[in-house]
């Protein structure tokens, strides 16, 4: 029995010792004593909610025009900002995509609306769709005692894109014709001026077809190349060709690369009098890219040779960007510097303004010199912010004057030397899962040297709007644009300014179901008539309402 008991508490005491050392942190025995010092509440943290309102691309650093035009419609209310986005996702499910979106309205002003998207549905080999749009409307417009007759406009596109997808590259293609006509309605006179008279008509005919590389393993090189092309022409038979050539190589150098990007570009623009302005551009531009944790470099070159006229230039410009990750999520720095020769052709000008008269001096911008820093990112988890500047110093900067020898038809005037100094900020706050604002101003400082004003060019706008989300089917949207008055010359050459502009506009959209919905938009709600160019009042306080279909 004494045996018995000892065996028995032999094999006790190691159960007990073997459930100690798996319960223990170490390889030995826990011998602290352990004390109940309250009792354990478990809480349960609020879920992380995924709301209606979108997250917003990140900002683009790079340079682009700051242009402003006229808003005849709903002003989009959507920012470039967004909080940083994760260096890796988890994997998801593919989204659905496929179908159809047609969009049905009319409004005052006898405006008609009709949009039509269709996409194929997912699929491994094929991916095509068609797009058809037409918007117009028409009336006379008075101002005080002036009358503006035939302020008539018509937009109307029609376009297929399609992409095959093989092993290790795809081929992808597109093909547009767009036709917009627009009315001379500047030229206010005592009487009444026929309608065909003061007609412009714009035809254009583009496509592209390109291939690129995909799924490119570590040690392979992915490369591109895009071929395009548009033609167009209008009513007083003036017309431009371009062609352009695009390609690229990246090669990989464990976690950084070095690409190589090259392009030719060729217009041909032919006036009313029949002259002839042929540009040809050549574009090269090698980059080495850094990436660390935190920070991430961009540095190379850009090469860029012009030919206009029987005369070759040849042009290197550096070219540096750098991000810099301060704080993780809240606040990133970025900045650059860089230039490039920039080609101007008669489709970017009539896209600008589309009342410029013939025979106009098309020149391309060079872009000598450029610095930039900025810093974005989230104040909170519901906050955004941007805040950028940057000074420039260019050469052929573009502005506009009414002709004199025709004061309803516009022309480009240039200024041979440039430096313009730009501040841009912009915040993005959402209150909750259904609310959301935005804010963003520009500032811009021009310092001419043989322009006497920044004619047609405003040098400070802003823009602030916010939408309201009900129960995910109802949503309302509001907008104000503001920009101060842009300087121009009058009949006499006197230099004098436009008021300058305000204009509200309200929307609100309702889905029904999954496949009607409808919306309404309030534009101009103020019915400001103002003038974005001289002699060219806008639309006062207009209406477009209509059907959304989904199928």
């Amino acid at each position: 029995m004494i045996k018995l008991a000892k065996t028995i508490a032999l094999i006790l005491a190691s159960a007990m010792s073997v459930q100690a050392q798996e319960r223990g942190t170490g390889s030995g025995f826990t011998t602290d004593p352990i004390r109940v010092v309250r009792t354990y509440e478990a809480v349960l943290a609020d879920a992380l909610k995924v709301g209606p309102v979108p997250q917003l691309p990140t900002v683009q650093t790079e340079r682009k025009l700051l242009t402003y035009t006229g808003i005849n419609r709903m002003a989009p209310t959507s920012v470039e900002l967004a909080p940083l986005s994760p260096l890796r996702a988890l994997a998801e499910p593919p989204s659905a995509i496929g179908g159809g979106h047609l969009r049905l309205g009319a409004g005052n002003y006898r405006m008609p609306l009709a949009d039509l998207r269709l996409t194929s549905k997912r699929d491994p080999k094929f991916e095509y769709g068609l797009t058809a749009r037409h918007f117009s409307a028409a009336g006379n417009l008075r101002v005080d005692t002036m009358k503006f007759n035939h302020a008539d406009f018509s937009d109307n596109h029609l376009g297929v894109h399609g992409k095959r997808y093989l092993n290790k590259l795809f081929i992808h293609s597109n093909f547009d014709y767009d036709r917009q006509v627009r009315h001379f309605y500047g030229a206010h006179q005592p009487i009444d001026i026929p309608k065909d008279s003061i007609r412009q008509v714009f035809n254009r005919i583009g496509g592209a077809l390109g291939i690129a590389s995909h799924q490119v393993e570590a040690d392979q090189v992915a490369y591109n190349a895009k071929f395009s092309f548009y033609s167009l022409n209008d009513r007083f038979d003036q017309q431009e060709n371009n062609l352009r050539l695009d390609g690229g190589l990246m090669v990989r150098l464990d976690e950084n690369k070095v690409t190589f990007d090259f392009a030719f570009d060729h217009t041909n623009y032919t006036t009313l009098s029949g002259l002839n302005n042929t540009r040809s551009l050549v574009y090269f531009q090698p980059r080495y890219n850094l990436q660390k944790s935190r920070f991430i470099l961009n540095a190379g070159l850009n090469l860029a040779m012009e030919a206009s006229g029987g005369i070759s230039e040849f042009r290197i410009y550096p070219h540096i960007d750098f991000t810099y990750l301060v704080k993780d999520v809240y606040l990133l720095a970025y900045g650059g510097v860089t230039g490039n020769t920039e080609r101007v052709s008669y489709q970017d000008i009539v896209r600008i303004n589309p009342f410029v008269g013939q025979d106009l001096d098309i020149r391309n911008l060079n872009n000598r010199i450029q610095f930039y820093a900025g810093l974005k990112g989230s104040l909170d988890e519901m906050t955004s912010y941007n805040v950028m500047g940057s000074f420039q110093r260019v050469s052929q900067a573009m502005f506009f004057l009414n002709d004199s020898l025709d004061f309803s038809r516009l022309i480009p005037v240039y200024d041979s030397n440039t430096n313009i100094l730009n501040l841009r900020a912009e915040i993005l706050r959402k209150f909750g899962d259904r609310y959301a604002a935005h804010l963003k101003m520009d500032l811009k400082s021009f310092s001419l040297s043989n322009l006497e004003a920044p004619f047609m060019q405003p040098t400070a706008a802003f823009r602030a709007g916010g939408s309201y989300n009900l129960q995910s089917k109802l949503r309302f949207m509001a907008e104000a644009v503001m920009f101060n008055g842009v300087a121009y010359l009058t009949e006499n050459q006197q230099l004098e300014r436009l008021n300058g502009v305000f204009d509200l506009n309200l929307g609100v959209n309702y889905d029904y179901n999954k496949t009607f919905g409808f919306f309404l938009n309030l534009n101009n709600v103020t019915s400001a008539r103002y003038f974005r160019w001289y002699n060219y009042p806008t639309y006062g306080f207009n209406v477009l309402g209509g059907l959304n279909i989904r199928f």
